[in-house]
């Protein structure tokens, strides 16, 4: 029987698909993971979904995700929102959102 989630994360990126990385990351504290790879996508996520917690990737661009926060920000003011500078932290994003997962939840 598999547990409940204890943790809902929209993972902001480029493309659709999660990498394992990041798969393994949300098993190991088991997490939901839903994706937005755009404004309207986050929107439709922050509407549909009983979100926790945004994390957002390296690859979008400044445009973009200044996008998404507004959006995240006009729906749901609550919502932290950490941003993945890979440049900045050295690490990739699956690495950033294992850490960001540990920051946040206790490991199942």
């Amino acid at each position: 029987m598999s547990q409940t989630p204890v943790i809902h994360v929209l993972i902001c990126r480029v493309g659709k698909k999660i990498p394992e990385g990041i798969l393994s990351a949300a098993k190991a504290f088991n997490a939901k993971l839903y994706v937005a790879f755009d404004e309207k996508q986050v929107r439709k996520m922050l509407r549909e979904q009983p979100i926790d917690l945004v994390l957002m990737g390296s690859g979008l661009s400044p445009e973009m995700r200044g996008a998404m926060v507004q959006a995240i920000a006009a729906i749901r003011s609550d919502l932290c929102i950490h941003m993945n500078g890979e440049s900045e932290t050295g690490m990739s994003f699956p690495q950033f959102v294992a850490k960001m997962l540990a920051v946040h939840m206790p490991r199942h």
